[in-house]
């Protein structure tokens, strides 16, 4: 692969942030099996290795950082849209985490840096608000939500701010 070829063979529609535990093979072998994906177009490991990488372009990227602490990172085009029916991306998320035994951020299209979506390990999705601190740190922790998260209780839920009516 050269370095000036994209990362991704048709765009980027999909960034979603699992939780740091993810097992980002588990994760791949899902994608490979589930949606008949070719395993050499779904890549695992750190961004900066892509260069060192020969094969096809990709298709999907499963980013593992370093760093303990940061989220695992699925990035993924128009050809994991295909090949998993359309889904969307909070879809596609919600029927990951079950499978996986995980939880993922996905982004609500919110102009506030801390609003999203948080997927449980049960596959339910409620909106809610990152802890500031972390997210300038690279994390996704959650601090409130907008509604009842079924598998975090622990979770305290708010009444969201009339502004965001428009994303409910």
């Amino acid at each position: 692969m050269t370095e000036t070829e994209p990362t991704l063979a048709d765009g980027i529609t999909y960034m979603t942030y699992f939780d740091t535990d993810t097992d980002a093979e588990a994760l791949r072998r899902v994608l490979t099996t589930a949606f008949a994906m070719p395993a050499d177009r779904v890549y695992v490991g750190l961004m900066e290795h892509l260069g060192d990488r020969d094969g096809p372009l990709l298709h999907v990227l499963i980013e593992v950082p370093e760093e303990p602490g940061l989220p695992c990172v699925l990035t993924g085009g128009n050809a994991l849209a295909r090949a998993c029916g359309g889904m969307t991306e909070l879809e596609l998320a919600q029927w990951l985490c079950p499978r996986l035994g995980t939880s993922a951020f996905v982004s609500n299209d919110s102009p506030c840096a801390v609003e999203w979506y948080y997927v449980g390990t049960d596959g339910v999705s409620s909106r809610v608000i990152a802890d500031e601190d972390a997210v300038e740190d690279g994390r996704l922790v959650v601090a409130h939500s907008y509604d009842p998260i079924p598998s975090r209780p622990d979770v305290a839920v708010i009444e969201p701010p009339e502004w965001s009516s428009c994303w409910r």
